[in-house]
């Protein structure tokens, strides 16, 4: 390997528990780990926990952060993971001081999904990789607020997709051609 990097990675994992969205979001933080990387995973989506088991409040994240928690540490990230909590404020796993220290000198960020605010500590991240793994989703909401010229706020898709240096999808050769057409997704 040529150099070892410092990797950030968002996604959904505690604030959609189950196992096809943990898989789907844990690979890249475990694949890359598991070529050398330093890697950690911060979620930071803005959005309230969808999960809450008996009587809890619809805001209360405990649910969330405990299935987060325990599914970095089941896969080497004990000390590597952050939630960032909306309704208290407050980060669980790393602290704030921690997440912005290690932003300060990561060298890549990986917001997969389209799930992380982007705070001011992920935009001074030199390189900045929007994996959109949910394609029809963000360049359709992309391409209308494209077209309808809306304010361009850090909680729109645009401003989202457009405050990351590289972008990455998923495709089908199969009549690509067509359908770039009838979209025009370029703004």
């Amino acid at each position: 390997m040529a150099r070892k990097l410092k990797i950030v990675i968002g996604g959904y994992i505690g604030l959609y528990p189950t196992g096809g969205v943990t898989w789907d979001y844990l690979q890249y933080p475990l694949g890359l780990k598991l070529m050398g990387h330093e890697v950690y995973y911060i979620e930071d989506t803005v959005q309230y926990s969808r999960y809450q088991k008996g009587n809890r409040a619809w805001d209360d994240p405990t649910d969330s952060i405990d299935y987060l928690r325990q599914t970095m540490e089941r896969f080497g990230f004990r000390d590597r993971w952050a939630y960032r909590d909306v309704a208290t404020g407050k980060s669980h796993g790393l602290s704030e001081t921690e997440i912005r220290k290690i932003c300060a000198t990561a060298d890549l960020f990986i917001n997969i999904s389209a799930s992380t605010f982007m705070r001011e500590e992920y935009l001074k991240i030199p390189l900045r990789l929007l994996i959109d793994s949910d394609p029809m989703f963000t360049q359709i909401e992309y391409h209308d607020q494209c077209q309808r010229e809306e304010a361009n706020n850090e909680y729109r898709m645009k401003y989202l997709v457009e405050h990351h240096t590289h972008h990455a999808t998923f495709r089908s050769e199969e009549h690509t051609s067509e359908l770039q057409s009838r979209l025009h997704l370029v703004c």
